[in-house]
């Protein structure tokens, strides 16, 4: 356990190049236990963020939370809780030509 004392969630990623092969990772935590959905959804927040600071393009994010790989494809998400997140993350994807799967 990393903060006995503090709830905390942990999220991670990593780049590959277009061969598969490693480029680069990342590791965060934020305040708060939060549903998977919730986490993934600022999971891939913060690794647009991080692309984007890298000047990355032709994205492809791989997620294993199906709801939100539907929702972040123009599916409803209306019966999600985490419906605002997906809602404004649509947009930003949307902008970057990212393909999320």
């Amino acid at each position: 356990v990393f903060f006995e004392d503090r709830p905390a969630t942990g999220c991670s990623g990593f780049v590959r190049d277009d061969t598969g092969g490693f480029v680069s990772c990342r590791t965060g935590f934020t305040d708060g236990v939060l549903s998977p959905e919730a986490a993934e959804l600022i999971a891939i927040r913060e690794a647009l963020r991080w692309l984007s600071s890298m000047q990355v393009g032709n994205v492809v994010i791989e997620s294993d939370c199906l709801s939100v790989v539907l929702g972040l494809n123009g599916a409803s998400t209306s019966y999600l809780e985490i419906g605002h997140l997906v809602y404004s993350l649509f947009f930003s994807v949307q902008q970057v030509g990212t393909l999320i799967r």
